[in-house]
């Protein structure tokens, strides 16, 4: 409380309640002060007198005033209470023109700033070398943790494992890789996949050919032909082999639907052939949107 007829100044009262309060260990090294607003309030005094009364305890080595962030019981502490290294999260995709890639991204970037994170973003085009060197890079400038949708790879000497393997804060997206043990976060994908199939089952269907796009050894495109597989052998019907289409390399999403590239015209064609010829099937089980 401030005695406005006192003949002690007010600022040097305020001074005397800031020193009384740090001296009895009750705001110790590194607190933050109220700020002048607050102090306005609750004294019912002038923001002048408030400053005066700041500019004083910094004179006297009582606080210290950061710019943007506050005023600060100095001491030896103070450092570490409020010069905190930025955190930095590494963010790894293999592309970001789909939907559900940039929900993914959105979300994960909102929770990382309300926590007081910046995330960095990177596109790995699909490369694991690309992959590698940006994990690498990420690395050099000391990240708190990386978030990988992981390049599908059957090689071994990646940086991802390595990573892995020394502890770092790792969390996988959709897809995991045999052999680490880190955080995944995916859709029950064999579970999705026995619902598909399920579902057109109930419709009448029995002939039904799960269409994929390779590589389908992806964990996630596998769980779902897996589904399919079962789903048929529990209504006691013949799982037809995968059609597969399309090269070794992941399907993107860079590409306009409507105007494929050479090689999806390549797939385009299998497919046309399949649906003209005496094998059609009944009905498709697509591995996922694109393809469909």
């Amino acid at each position: 409380k401030i005695i406005k007829n006192s003949p002690v100044p007010m600022y040097q009262q305020i001074l005397n309640e800031i020193s009384a309060h740090i001296a009895s260990g009750e705001w110790p090294a590194g607190t933050q002060l109220p700020t002048e607003a607050e102090l306005e309030s609750q004294l019912q005094v002038s923001r002048v007198t408030v400053r005066q009364a700041f500019s004083a305890a910094v004179a006297e080595g009582l606080v210290v005033r950061l710019p943007g962030k506050g005023t600060f019981v100095s001491g030896t502490e103070i450092s570490a209470a409020i010069h905190k290294p930025e955190a930095f999260i590494g963010y790894v995709v293999p592309h970001l023109s789909s939907s559900f890639n940039v929900q993914i991204l959105l979300g994960v970037e909102s929770i990382l700033k309300e926590k007081g994170y910046h995330l960095i973003f990177c596109n790995s085009e699909g490369d694991l070398a690309k992959e590698n060197q940006l994990l690498e890079s990420l690395e050099t400038n000391r990240m708190s943790g990386y978030i990988v949708q992981p390049v599908y790879s059957e090689a071994h000497d990646r940086n991802l494992i390595r990573l892995a393997a020394r502890g770092d804060r790792i969390v996988l997206i959709d897809r995991n890789l045999p052999g680490i043990q880190v955080d995944t976060v995916m859709s029950n994908h064999f579970e999705g996949g026995q619902q598909v199939v399920q579902h057109l089952i109930d419709q009448g269907y029995r002939d039904i050919v799960y269409l994929a796009h390779e590589p389908i050894q992806l964990p996630s495109i596998a769980e779902r032909l897996r589904g399919y597989q079962v789903a048929m052998a529990k209504a006691k019907l013949e799982p037809r082999p995968p059609f597969v289409v399309g090269g070794p390399i992941e399907l993107g999403y860079l590409q306009d639907q409507n105007s494929p590239t050479l090689r999806e015209n390549v797939a385009l064609e299998m497919i046309a052939e399949l649906l003209r010829g005496p094998a059609r099937p009944q009905a498709i089980v697509a591995m996922n949107d694109l393809v469909a």
